[in-house]
């Protein structure tokens, strides 16, 4: 097991500084091919060495097409990529084998951020769904009289550098 250096600060480079986290329990819908932002939460990173681990977990609808998410700091994301002809903002959830409008799926995921900022920053996701309508925090069933209520948790932590 690697041992953790000494920051300057004085903090074992890992240590957890503050954790703030927010929990959303109300349907979010979405229009088709938008994108459409779940939760955000606020934090004021302690060191401008310090990293920010933004953890997630959420039930999208998946309707037979794909769910998109992405993460945003401050209004731009920090989680997209650009290869080739390809550009992607993060998690791509696949489709259920189901056509049900209602199908959902569980997702967490998590992604280490350095913001280099002792300035409050608001991360946010962000979710879309292709083609058809975005549900998130419906997790299950067929009609919307039998679906299930799901929760999402946007947790964050500032880790010293």
């Amino acid at each position: 097991m690697p041992i953790s250096k000494v920051s300057q600060q004085g903090m074992y480079a890992g240590a957890v500084l503050q954790v703030v986290s927010s929990t959303l329990t109300t349907l979010v819908t979405g229009a088709a091919d938008v994108w459409t932002d779940v939760i955000s939460l606020n934090i004021t990173p302690t060191r401008t060495s310090s990293k920010v681990l933004v953890m997630f977990t959420t039930n999208f609808s998946a309707g037979g097409n794909e769910v998109n998410a992405r993460i945003l700091r401050n209004g731009a994301s920090v989680t997209g990529y650009s290869g080739g002809d390809v550009t992607n903002y993060g998690w791509t959830m696949g489709s259920q084998a189901s056509s049900s409008t209602w199908g959902g799926q569980s997702v967490s995921a998590q992604y280490l951020d350095s913001p280099a900022s002792t300035s409050t920053l608001t991360y946010k996701l962000q979710a879309k769904q292709n083609v058809v309508t975005l549900y998130v925090n419906r997790s299950s069933g067929t009609t919307a009289n039998d679906s299930q209520g799901g929760i999402t948790t946007l947790t964050l932590m500032e880790i010293a550098g």
